[in-house]
This record gives C-alpha cells, structure tokens and sequence, in this order.
C-alpha cells in the first residue's frame, strides 16, 4: 500500500519548487495526494516555530501557488506557469496578465 503526505513527500515538493521546478513540484503535489490544506499542515508540522519573516511568506506564497496549480492538472484546466520570457525572472510564475515583479511587464508569456 502506497504511503501519501508523509513529510519525505512534502520536503521533495518544497525541494523541487526551492529549485524553481514548479511543473515538478505541483505533479508530486498531486501524485502524493496533497490538498490545499494538507500544504499547510505539513507546513506547520515541518516548521512549527517559525516566525512570520520574509522567507516564511515566501514558502506560503509558494505552496500556495503549488496548490493553485495541482488543482488545475486535478481538473485538467489549462493555465500558464511560465516564468516571464523577457527577463527570464524565475520567482513566482506568472499568469496570464500579472505583471512580472522584474521587469514590471504585463506576464511576457507565450
């Protein structure tokens, strides 16, 4: 029997989205069967006296946005993840009409 949202699985899916493998991160979000909330409990178990600090909001914005993306291979929806092309900025990805936090364009995705 297959073992789902253990903490081995959920510091893979923060390894793969700390080296900016978001496609990668949000499948294993999937295939581990994490939900939305279940991010947040692994979260809070992994760090359980962290402080909210810059880094921390960044891992929130991050499994957040792992979440949005799960959801959207769950439902088959097609959405754009890609990092902006202008300015190969690989922070947060874009969708369509967000502005890049770099360069400051409309989403330089195609």
């Amino acid at each position: 029997m297959s073992e789902y949202r253990t903490t081995k699985h959920f510091e893979e899916i923060c390894e793969s989205m700390w080296n900016g493998n978001w496609t990668q991160a949000a499948n294993e979000v999937v295939e581990y069967g994490f939900w939305e909330n279940d991010l947040l409990i692994a979260y809070d178990e992994a760090f359980p006296d962290e402080c909210i600090g810059d880094n921390s909001i960044r891992v929130l914005r991050g499994l957040v946005t792992l979440a949005q993306m799960a959801a959207s291979i769950r439902h088959e929806d097609v959405c754009d993840f890609r990092p902006c092309l202008r300015c190969k900025e690989y922070g947060m990805p874009l969708f369509k009409g967000e502005s890049c936090s770099k360069c400051k364009e409309k989403a330089a995705i195609t």
